[in-house]
């Protein structure tokens, strides 16, 4: 595994802007400065999620391991998302 800090997917977006086709990086490898967990008033994911489309002028966001395995189905990813959303609600 790796780790990349929000901070500098951020800045990647904003230096290469549209000349960059892909940023694929899973969220489980996202790292947050604790400044930026401290400030209550922004979700840092959303946040991220809004800065790097800013600075891609396109939409963006991070994919799940699963996505990048193309040997899962469309139902598979479906499913695997659906039980992700339901732990977080746990």
């Amino acid at each position: 595994g790796y780790t990349v800090w929000a901070h500098n997917l951020i800045a990647i977006a904003r230096l290469r802007g549209s000349d960059l086709k892909v940023l694929e990086v899973t969220e489980e490898s996202i790292d947050f400065d604790q400044g930026e967990l401290a400030d209550q008033d922004v979700d840092p994911v959303h946040n991220l999620i809004e800065q790097v489309s800013l600075g891609l002028g396109q939409p963006w966001h991070a994919v799940m391991d699963i996505e990048s395995l193309s040997v899962f189905t469309e139902p598979n990813r479906h499913f695997y998302r659906e039980m992700q959303s339901f732990s977080e609600d746990i």
